[in-house]
């Protein structure tokens, strides 16, 4: 995999405790790497361990662990304790030399990357991109939450000689960061799918977020890439009329390289829309998932798989075919209840994204609408008046029905105006109070932050339902 000259090279680190440290046994040491890891909890003989500290943890205190298990050798910091007999690569900075590790390792494959980012719907871009793409190539994607300065490194040590692209998922909560997952991932393709109020906390502002998100497009532009932009988003579009020749643009509502007409909203069902290129091409399009910001996101998707020789036919057919994944907007029917389960994370423009599609569905279908909302967390000191805009969101689409949870929520209720709105503290409350309160002909949306665990009121009400 690397010599131990190639690994101090990379990291710029040196060994210690590699006794005796001839030739041959570096040569020895070198071939017994198989692997690389940061959780002692799955290491497997022949890895190597990399000791990365965070806010709450420290890998260093599992050094030893790690040897016992079957560690070539542990990448620890200077200035961290360590056992004296164990083998380290001693290296200035854990994390930094855990992805100028990665980089060097998807470096030994010559296969195309997309890097898909932006502030909402990048995970379900991802997923649509990878669908696209494995219609003609073996492709490795990003899985969970594997999308930071940890997970993404992970990601690249999966690369196998079986895998002919990747498309690897970047999440940003703190600046600079996208500029370093460019630096180690390396791609040749880029999607920010768009921008807006997420992860305000650490990024402060929305020209903060965008020059965050921009980071990976300088990165594609340095390999002489091609960047895809969403011209409906007015950060990005700024953005493309300055870089024309190196975008594939995709929209909504105006012509593009690939852009959609005639959307309609299937019912629960999907979302059906007329495909057309620049090149004069059409085709109707079925997709498996709801919402015009759906569509918008496999637009993204189709635009990277043409450019990379995927026939229209086979991408019709993938749309086809594709499947909402848990908490992604997807679908339950509960009989007399329709529930729209979108509890994997929110922001403000997620957030309204899907408040407007439950407004426009339960009044196609005539079904009382109702919205559990949690709290969209880190969004700094912008937080109240973000919830407040969320409210006056409600108000304004005459959502029948308001159930929201955490500490923002006063500022959603007294916004919202709605027949009923409720302030709860617990998940129990609400599952009680939407029970006792529930009609036939209901369509209720769930969401919230990934750390308001709104999954559990779905859980419940799923439960329910079975056992009635």
């Amino acid at each position: 995999m690397f010599s131990l000259k190639e690994l101090e090279k990379i990291t710029k680190g040196k060994f210690e405790n590699f006794i005796p440290i001839p030739r041959p046994h570096r040569v020895q040491a070198a071939a017994e790497i198989t692997g690389f890891s940061t959780d002692t909890r799955t290491i497997k003989k022949g890895d190597v361990f990399v000791a990365l500290k965070g806010e709450n943890f420290d890998g260093h205190g599992f050094i030893r662990n790690a040897h016992v298990r079957g560690a070539v050798f542990c990448v620890v910091e200077k200035a961290s304790g360590r056992d004296s007999d164990i083998p380290c690569l001693v290296v200035k900075d854990a994390l930094k030399a855990w992805g100028d590790l990665a980089c060097a390792f998807r470096k030994k494959f010559k296969i195309p990357i997309v890097a898909v980012t932006g502030s909402n719907g990048k995970t379900t871009t991802k997923d649509l991109t990878a669908a696209l793409l494995s219609q003609k190539f073996q492709v490795l994607k990003t899985e969970g939450n594997l999308n930071n300065l940890i997970g993404v490194p992970h990601m690249l040590f999966r690369l196998n000689k079986k895998h002919k692209m990747a498309v690897i998922e970047m999440g940003s909560n703190q600046k600079g960061e996208i500029k370093r997952l460019s630096e180690i991932v390396q791609p040749q393709i880029g999607i920010i799918t768009n921008v807006g109020a997420a992860h305000l906390q650490g990024l402060n502002s929305l020209s903060s977020v965008h020059a965050e998100k921009a980071a990976l497009f300088k990165n594609v532009l340095k390999s002489k890439g091609k960047i895809v932009v969403n011209l409906d988003d007015p950060y990005l579009k700024k953005w493309a009329d300055k870089n024309k020749k190196h975008c594939l643009t995709v929209s909504i509502k105006q012509k593009a390289h690939f852009y959609a007409e005639n959307i309609h909203l299937e019912n629960l069902k999907g979302t059906s829309f007329i495909l057309k290129t620049s090149r004069k091409k059409e085709i109707p399009i079925f997709l498996s998932l709801s919402g015009k910001h759906q569509v918008a996101n496999a637009l993204c998707a189709i635009a990277v798989a043409s450019h990379y020789g995927v026939d229209l036919k086979k991408i019709k057919l993938a749309l086809l075919k594709m499947v909402p994944m848990g908490g992604r907007f997807k679908m339950i029917d509960l009989g007399g209840v329709k529930l729209i389960d979108d509890t994997y994370n929110a922001n403000p423009n997620s957030m309204k994204a899907a408040l407007v599609f439950l407004s426009e569905v339960g009044k196609k279908l005539g079904l009382k609408t109702v919205a559990i909302v949690g709290d969209m967390l880190e969004l700094g000191n912008r937080s109240k008046q973000l919830h407040a805009e969320i409210g006056k969101k409600i108000a304004e689409l005459k959502i029948d029905e308001v159930y929201s949870y955490g500490d923002e929520a006063a500022e959603i209720v007294k916004n919202c105006h709605t027949e009923f709105c409720g302030i709860f503290s617990q998940h129990t409350d609400i599952i009680g109070e939407f029970i006792k309160r529930l009609e036939k002909g209901t369509l209720v949306l769930v969401k919230g932050s990934r750390g308001m665990k709104m999954e559990k009121i779905v859980q419940a009400l799923v439960e329910k339902f079975k056992k009635d």
